[in-house]
Formats: structure tokens, sequence, C-alpha cells
């Protein structure tokens, strides 16, 4: 993805902007993209339950960021079976 946005000239992380540091951003997105793995899901579940009993005000936001990246990218499987042939098409 990363090569793709430099190959088009729409690189992302190359900004201007003060924060995050492209680096930092790059990082991010990987390991939010890594939060999708099934082969984690448990684990996952587990930490975030563990999370969950402080308020969603205390909660680590990554944590959270990648919990909710996880649902969605299980959400769509639970759509009707057209709309997520599309989404899987895609």
């Amino acid at each position: 993805a990363f090569e793709l946005m430099k190959d088009t000239g729409v690189d992302l992380l190359d900004h201007r902007l003060p924060s995050p540091p492209g680096q930092a951003l790059r990082k991010r997105v990987i390991e939010m993209i890594l939060s999708t793995d099934m082969a984690k899901h448990e684990e996952k579940l587990e930490h975030f339950s563990a999370m969950s009993a402080n308020t969603l005000q205390n909660m680590d936001k990554t944590v959270l960021e990648k919990h909710l990246l996880h649902v969605a990218d299980l959400s769509h499987p639970l759509r009707p079976y057209s709309l997520h042939r599309q989404w899987s098409e895609r």
C-alpha cells in the first residue's frame, strides 16, 4: 500500500505537518492492519475485555482503535450475502 501511494504520487506519509512524523504514522498504519489478524482474535478479545473494565475515557486510545478496526473487518460477512459479496470483491 505504501509503495502504491508513492507510485501514484499520493504519498500521504510525506506531509509537512509537525505531527505525527511520517515514520510514526507508517508504524501506526501497520499496527492497525495487523490488528485485523484473525489468528490473534481470542488474544485481542481478552485484552480488550481487560481494558474495558475502565471507562472509555480511561482506555488506551490505540487499543480501542485496533478493536474498532477489527470489529469493522469482521462485520461485512454478517451483512446480506449480496452486500457481503460486493465488499469481498473490492
